[in-house]
């Protein structure tokens, strides 16, 4: 998109990048530009993604921080449940991950198992491990069955598994 500007096809109104890239969402908010931040994990979110042209068309896209408790009515199949708040998530600048995680009341840490379970470890907070892919399956396998520092999920997240893993996490059945 921002190749586009410079190249002569007109001026540059937003900034649209994948939601692992946040420096291009503060360079765009530091210049003044709309930005639309998306994830790319599972097929529903592309099909979500797939109709952002007819999100702006609608007028629900882009929309304010303070407008996340909407519906969002024109992806077909997910008009009933699907909010703003939901293709954006919940995001903030900057969190001290390091300090949350040495928190008295953090008891325990859901990851994706990628690099920050370094911290956890540090920490002494036992991690709830459910990878995606690459590294993070064998840093969860690490987690769970070698450093004995939390719990493997084993690529399922259902209600019995969580249940399960956050009972264990919480010390036993009683919890």
């Amino acid at each position: 998109m921002v190749l586009s500007a410079q190249l002569g096809f007109g001026l540059l109104a937003c900034v649209v990048v994948d939601g692992i890239m946040n420096f291009a969402t503060d360079i765009a908010k530091e210049i003044g530009l709309m930005s639309i931040s998306f994830r790319t994990i599972s097929a529903s979110c592309y099909w979500s993604y797939f109709c952002i042209p007819k999100l702006i068309e609608a007028s629900e896209l882009p929309f304010k921080e303070s407008e996340m408790d909407i519906l969002i009515t024109y992806v077909p199949g997910m008009e009933d449940f699907l909010w703003r708040r939901d293709l954006l998530g919940y995001m903030v600048g900057w969190a001290p991950q390091e300090e949350v995680l040495k928190h008295q009341a953090i008891g325990g840490f859901w990851t994706h198992s990628g690099w920050k379970i370094l911290e956890s470890i540090v920490a002494g907070v036992p991690m709830m491990c459910w990878s995606y892919f690459a590294d993070q399956m064998v840093n969860s396998r690490l987690v769970s069955e070698v450093w004995k520092r939390g719990f493997d999920m084993k690529d399922r997240c259902d209600r019995v598994i969580l249940e399960k893993v956050i009972r264990d996490l919480m010390g036993g059945e009683e919890g």
